[in-house]
Formats: C-alpha cells, structure tokens, sequence
C-alpha cells in the first residue's frame, strides 16, 4: 500500500460520523452559468448512479471521465465516481481520489456520504461505518446503495438473519451480479463461523457448497470449502479441489488457493511442508493475516516458540482487533502455561464479537484452567445458544 493511500485510510473514520443532506441552497442566487453546471452535474451523477446500480460500473467510470472538469468537480458526481471505483474492484484508486476531492461546506450530499463510508466499511471501521449508516437511514430509509451497505455491515456483525431479511428485501433492485455476491457472502459467512464447532462442520460444508455451486470462480470460497473437507476427513476431495483451482489460478486467486493448501498440510501434521508452502503465500502477499497466523501455528505445533511469537507480535502491532491473530495468541500462551495471557487475548476477541463461537468455547477451556467454574458454566451457555443459532432456521 503507497503513502497516499494510507493517509486516506487514516483520514476516512471522519470523525464520529457523517452529516449529509440535499445540496444546501446558496444564500445568494447563482448566476445562470452556475445552475446549468448543477444541473449537469445532478443529471450525470443520476445517470452514472444508473449504470452502477444495473452493473456497469465502468460504464458510469467512462462516462465520468467524458464529463468536463467542473461537472467532475461536483461532490454528487465525485460520490459517483468513488462507488463506481469500488464496484470495479478498484478499493486503493477510490481512496487516492478520496483525498483529491473538495468536500463542500457543510453537510455532505447523500452519494459522496455513502461513498466515504464505504471507503470506512472497506478499511475495517465497521463501528464507525456502522454509526455513519444509522444517521443517513433516518433521511433515507429506503436507500438501496445504503440498505446494501447496511446489509454488508450485517454480515460483518454475524447478524446473518438481519442479512437475510435485507436480501429479500432488495434483491428486485439488484443486477445478478451483486445478488449473486452477496447470496454468497451470506453462505460464506454463516459457514465461516459454523466452522468454529466441530459438531457444525458439515453444516458449514452444506453451505459452502452452494456457495461455490453459485460461484464456482470465487477462489476464497473454494479455499473455503476445502479447508471444511479437510477438517472433516475428506482430505483427499480437499487437495483435488485445490489442486484443480490452482491450475489456471493467478494474482489473489492464487494466493488463496495456496493458503488454503497450507492449511490442508496442517491438517495432515505435515508441519514442515506446510511452513514452506505458507512462506510461499507471505512471499507473494507479505501482509497476507491468515497465512501468517497457519505459520505462527506450525512453528507452535513443531515446538519452535520463539518464532511463533515474533509472528504474533508482529500481527498484534499491525491489527491488534485481528480475530485468528488473537487465538493464536491465546494459543502460544497456552502452551507457555500461562492461563491469564491465555486469557487476556480470548476477552479482548469477544469484546470485539460477544457472540464469536470458537471464542466462546477457547475461552471457557481457559476458564477451566484458572479453576473459574461459573465462568465456565456462563460461556458454555452462550456458546451453546449461538451454535444453536447458527445450526437452526434461517441464517442468523
């Protein structure tokens, strides 16, 4: 990540929240030059907001870049511009413009609000993202980019039946495209966590099928499922569906799949292979949290502690709300016999998620080592009423 596109990350939270409006009117009438360029600028941002919302974001790119210089100066089409950039999968060049732009006085209009909270959504402030969203629902209930940021946010708050309701709710306003990306991030999600109990394991992998049946490009996914497998005993269809996805793989898609086949060697106790097939991922994508996180598992696994904790130092000082950063955390005190360190990781995670599952369980093993019995009892029954959750119903 460049310089430019770090200061636009830690410039994004915009304080505690948004304040977005309608233009405000002038105090003084402008000049008849000035209402033509509004009205231009209120008719292009319309017509790019069109072209997003049927699924051609680039068309609305192109068509921003035809437009003339004061007509791409409006905050409107400037909020365009930056949704249609992250619908095209460019997140990094939407947070470089972000800092280029002229944010008027005052209140913001609604599609450069929706945009910069996006950008705060993308850069992992979902309690800030969260607040920004609530304000701008009040003025705008019926939003449909807003109700699929909601719906995002959801997702990342595990509130899978909230998700679910706001799919339905949307999807007549929906190209295929993005119902089709968020159907699957729904599986995803749910399934992700389902794989948090053992007991839900082929739940999770019911999911993640029809996630990858949906999708079957989705290379996350398919790393996904074959981690699933591999947990549960079907470790030769894991490696095949690895191996056969990493055939044409490239680019990200390739470092997931190589992931995931680290993982599969871990789980066959192939420590050392593994450890050079993770070196791998980190070679191609150093920041990459996961693979770090399966490296600093085989070093404990191998009885290297000392390496395994330069790594979880290192990802504790680069996210310190990361989740699988914080159980490995626990992890590596654990094995020292240090129940309190132990401990101190696990609460943090379900500070971050009160309802994480496998935080839940973690921490209530830790809790029977420090002999802390009704700590124990009071996790077990929310674990307990969250798998309940998960396993039953519609997704939650």
């Amino acid at each position: 990540m460049n310089g430019r596109v770090a200061r636009a990350l830690a410039v994004l939270p915009l304080c505690a929240s948004l304040v977005f409006s309608a233009p405000v009117v002038a105090r003084t009438a402008p000049s008849f030059a000035a209402q033509g360029v509004a009205q231009n600028a209120a008719q292009l941002a319309r017509q790019m907001r069109n072209e997003r919302r049927a699924g051609s974001g680039q068309a609305a790119l192109e068509r921003h870049a035809r437009a003339s210089a004061a007509m791409r100066a409006d905050a409107r089409v400037a909020g365009e511009e930056l949704q249609a950039l992250i619908e095209t999968g460019s997140v990094e060049r939407a947070l470089e413009r972000s800092l280029q732009i002229k944010q008027p006085k005052g209140q913001l209009p609604a599609p450069l609000a929706i945009a910069l909270t996006r950008l705060q959504y993308r850069r992992g402030d979902i309690e800030g993202a969260q607040v920004n969203v609530d304000a701008m629902l009040k003025g705008l209930p019926e939003h449909p980019d807003l109700a699929v940021l909601q719906l995002r946010l959801s997702l990342a708050g595990s509130r899978y039946s909230e998700a679910r309701r706001l799919l339905e709710g949307l999807r007549h306003e929906l190209h295929d495209e993005l119902a089709r990306d968020l159907d699957v991030a729904l599986l995803k999600g749910r399934a992700s966590e389902m794989m948090g109990s053992d007991e839900l394991l082929g739940q999770a992998i019911a999911l993640l099928q029809r996630a990858h049946d949906l999708d079957r490009a989705r290379a996350d996914v398919t790393g996904l499922l074959a981690r699933a497998l591999g947990r549960y005993q079907r470790s030769d269809q894991a490696a095949e569906l690895v191996s056969r996805a990493l055939v044409d793989a490239q680019g990200e898609d390739r470092v997931e799949l190589l992931y995931a086949h680290g993982f599969l060697l871990r789980q066959d106790l192939r420590e050392d292979e593994a450890v050079v097939v993770l070196r791998e991922v980190l070679t191609l994508s150093p920041g990459h949290a996961k693979a770090r996180v399966g490296l600093a598992r085989s070093h404990i696994a191998m009885g290297e502690l000392e390496k395994a904790a330069e790594i979880v130092e290192a990802l504790s000082d680069d996210d310190p709300r990361n989740l699988d950063a914080l159980m490995v955390a626990s992890t590596l005190a654990a094995e020292r016999g240090d129940w309190d360190a132990a401990a101190a990781p696990l609460e943090a995670l379900l500070e971050i998620k009160p309802r994480h599952l496998k935080g839940l369980w973690l921490l209530s093993r830790v809790r029977a080592r420090q002999r802390r019995l009704e700590d124990v009892a009071e996790l077990v029954r929310r674990h307990d009423q969250r798998k309940l959750q998960l396993a039953g119903g519609p997704p939650r």
